[in-house]
């Protein structure tokens, strides 16, 4: 196997690029700074699979994230509530009017 180290705004470009996904702007670099953040602290690099990304994380919005998970109160802690089917939370900012979105990684 060949790797390749990417640059930042390659990596989020392959993620904005992924016809099969719809990640915002803002949920790709979140997803490269979780990552980087990761490898940096391991000192491994992270293989950047596409497939593996779209079937273990799901963005959502505020409104959709505490319908889907039941919480009523402050969303940031819907990965931190023992919720058993939460494996993580990233929370950031989105574009549009500064209002949190939410990226969220299931348990298998």
């Amino acid at each position: 196997m060949i790797v390749r180290e990417i640059l930042e705004w390659e990596w989020i470009g392959k993620l904005l690029d992924d016809e099969l996904a719809s990640w915002s702007p803002e949920a790709a670099q979140a997803l490269y700074d979780y990552y980087w953040s990761i490898a940096v602290k391991d000192g491994k690099p992270f293989l950047l699979e596409l497939d593996v990304l779209r079937s273990e994380w799901t963005e959502y919005n505020e409104k959709d994230a505490r319908e889907r998970f039941d919480v009523d109160h402050d969303i940031t802690e819907i990965g931190l509530n023992m919720d058993p089917r939460i494996d993580e939370v990233i929370a950031f900012k989105g574009a549009l009017r500064n209002t949190w979105k939410y990226l969220v990684k299931l348990k298998r």
